[in-house]
């Protein structure tokens, strides 16, 4: 411990000037970020005032310099002790591996993660949060910044000499990375797996930047080192070949046991003849390819009351009457359903050759559907105002009087899941008795885990309340005063339904 704190006293004294720098543009962020906040301009761009517009800039730009800033810092102070070649002085002193590697982390963790979460404290009070009360989420932002930003610097400036070579070897692992990714897009192609490979990749990222630091301060094998994190973009690659694994996929939306009903019910939309309804609805491209999509309307059942689903991905599998076949891959598909929304719709995307193959004869539609059922939490009903608003669990509010819209901005990631619903018959009344209500889902179900997020705060508009007057089609908006009512969903459980559709004839005119 004695040796720890003696290297971590030797770097803070040798590398004052960068962590002055980089408190520099913390304190930079901050001081800007506190005027904005008490000239209530944070979205200054909107704002006709060029100085605001500068300012706004400056705030920015030092958000992107902090980074910056780690770079730096977290290259300097492990090139201090270099761990490439044989020549180092320090092996020759008596520093034990763990203790330096200890003190490493230890300054890392002092002049980055601990002023970093200090500057958010700070910021989000000066918002209106309660730190204490957002520090679960904050610690959660603390560790990404830490994984996603600190761990690779580590790791790249362990197998390199200074930081002219580690900035070079930097940009070749972000080309490297860019390239796996576009040739992993170009195996598969986007796929409701894709937060699942993320976080696997997310995990093998880590696993593979925590072995080559301590492979590079336990022994120094550089070229094994240096292996690892080339296999890196090779495993991108694999994995999206893989994935997505059906095993993988019933595993995390199981399917209902034989003789078990389904949880949630779908049944197919009929015509006037009795023949499910499809409707084409555009064409895409996508890697060069061109695909047809498919619109499939349902009837949704069995959504009891306070419950929910969230829509998630759908793989369908076309079939002739010769018995050939094409399958999808699972798809992403976005859709909240609600108790009393019986109507729904399921999209798929068709390679057009594939289209043409089957467009002419009947052929028989599989579609698989992966969701989530969502449980609706306590409702909070607070009036309009165009003064700031706090909502528990969800953030804080203001009423834009000139444009209807309404601000809101939640502490360090968007939100849980939320609908927010409010009454807007009569404004102005649009029928004797009518009750009419606009709603909107903000957030998500893993808000927590939506990546690292530099700024204190997420913003977000809400403006679908607005509707258009029945008598001359000029829009209307709540005014102060009226109710609103946030609910929050989470996450009960994920399931599979299924639907098989017979006699199913492509569409062939695609909607105007």
């Amino acid at each position: 411990m004695n040796q720890t704190l003696h290297i971590f006293a030797k770097d803070t004294r040798r590398f004052l000037p960068e962590i002055l720098v980089l408190l520099a543009l913390l304190a930079g962020q901050f001081g800007i970020h506190t005027y904005l906040c008490a000239t209530d301009a944070r979205n200054a761009f909107s704002n006709p005032d060029g100085s605001m517009q500068l300012i706004t800039v400056i705030f920015f730009l030092l958000t992107f310099l902090i980074p910056v800033g780690w770079w730096l810092l977290s290259s300097r102070v492990v090139h201090e002790e270099r761990l490439v070649g044989d020549t180092q002085f320090w092996i020759t002193r008596p520093y034990a591996w763990k203790s330096l590697l200890a003190a490493k982390l230890l300054f890392l963790a002092a002049f980055v993660d601990l002023t970093f979460l200090v500057v958010q404290c700070s910021m989000l009070a000066e918002e209106g949060f309660s730190p204490l009360a957002e520090m679960p989420k904050l610690l959660v932002n603390l560790l990404l910044i830490t994984c996603l930003y600190l761990l690779p610097l580590t790791a790249i400036a362990a197998i390199t000499s200074n930081f002219a070579r580690m900035t070079l070897t930097l940009l070749g692992a972000l080309l490297a990375f860019g390239v796996a990714v576009a040739i992993a897009a170009l195996i598969y192609g986007p796929t409701i797996s894709a937060h699942i490979g993320n976080r696997i990749l997310f995990a093998l990222a880590m696993a593979i930047c925590i072995a080559v630091v301590v492979i590079q301060y336990a022994r120094r094998k550089v070229w094994l080192s240096r292996i690892l994190l080339i296999s890196f973009p090779v495993l991108v690659c694999v994995i999206a070949w893989i994935a997505p694994d059906q095993r993988l996929m019933n595993r995390i939306y199981p399917v209902a046991a034989a003789g078990m009903a389904a949880s949630v019910h779908l049944s197919e939309s009929l015509d006037a003849d009795g023949a499910p309804t499809p409707t084409a609805i555009g064409t895409m491209t996508l890697n060069g390819n061109e695909y047809r999509i498919i619109s499939v309307p349902f009837h949704l059942s069995d959504l009891a009351q306070g419950e929910g689903i969230v829509t998630e991905g759908m793989r369908s599998t076309v079939e002739a009457p010769d018995g050939s076949r094409w399958s999808s891959p699972w798809q992403p598909l976005s859709g909240t359903y609600l108790p009393g929304d019986t109507e729904a719709s399921v999209n798929f995307d068709i390679p057009v050759a594939i289209y043409e193959k089957y467009k002419s004869i009947p052929v028989t539609l599989h579609l698989d559907l992966a969701y989530s059922r969502i449980q609706a939490g306590k409702s909070t009903t607070v009036p309009l105002s165009t003064e700031k608003f706090s909502v528990p669990g969800f953030g804080i509010c203001s009423l834009r009087e000139e444009n209807g819209a309404l601000n809101c901005r939640s502490a360090v990631h968007r939100p849980p899941l939320t609908l927010i619903s409010a009454n807007v018959s009569g404004h102005p009344p649009v029928g004797a008795g009518k009750v009419e209500v606009g709603s909107y889902w903000v957030g998500s179900l893993e808000s927590d885990f939506s990546g690292a997020n530099i700024l204190p705060s997420s913003d977000f508009t809400v403006t679908s309340f607005h509707g258009a007057d029945n008598v001359g089609g000029a829009l209307r908006f709540l005014p102060p005063g009226t109710p609103i009512t946030f609910t929050p969903y989470q996450q009960a459980s994920r399931a599979q339904s299924s639907v098989t559709l017979t006699n199913f004839h492509l569409p062939t005119q695609q909607q105007q």
